[in-house]
């Protein structure tokens, strides 16, 4: 859900979205970290030109799409860093911060600006087998500055276990499980914390 302005700029063979908005409440923001899928051919809009003697429809033209868009979001929206669409794996929050997305003619997305985390997770997967909930603490960042691997991220995430208290003090018996936390900073590069 977004409130704000928008203007479309050009024709068939090159088209720019210029957009300044802001989130509104229950917004995603999800922006994925691997390659996107393929994207059919539209077949739902098509160009013409309208000369006054005759209409004639372009189809198959290869075009080019281009958007520049200031998103201000506030704590009532979510951002989503998806690592791996097909097995889960995800950085989600809410929280505030001013970003600057951009798609060139190559269709390259670039995100600048920083994001500041209120209240989230990052659920961590490896290969399908394991599967773990971080709850990420408050204030978390996450700085973008070009293609969004290249993600710098400040982040403090908690881990909620049943263990055994025994291996740090012998006193306590081997076999009774008590709730742990663990605390873990991960921080630079969102690919290589």
């Amino acid at each position: 859900f977004l409130g704000g302005n928008m203007k479309i700029n050009g024709g068939p063979d090159k088209t720019t979205l210029d957009i300044d908005a802001e989130a509104k409440a229950g917004s995603s923001l999800m922006i994925p970290l691997t390659n996107s899928r393929e994207i059919r051919e539209n077949e739902f809009i098509q160009f013409s030109r309208n000369n006054n003697k005759e209409q004639t429809l372009i189809k198959n033209q290869k075009s080019t799409f281009n958007m520049n868009f200031n998103l201000d979001i506030q704590n009532n929206s979510q951002i989503q860093l998806i690592f791996d669409e097909e097995i889960g794996d995800l950085i989600k929050g809410y929280g505030q911060g001013s970003l600057y997305l951009k798609i060139n003619d190559l269709g390259d997305l670039e995100v600048f600006g920083d994001f500041v985390i209120e209240d989230g997770n990052y659920l961590f997967t490896l290969q399908d087998v394991i599967t773990k909930s971080f709850q990420i603490k408050n204030g978390g960042l996450i700085r973008f500055n070009g293609h969004p691997h290249n993600a710098v991220i400040d982040l403090d995430v908690l881990y909620n276990v049943q263990a055994s208290l025994n291996p740090l003090n012998s006193d306590y018996d081997r076999q009774v499980k008590s709730p742990v936390i663990c605390g873990m900073k991960m921080s630079k590069d969102l690919l290589n914390p």
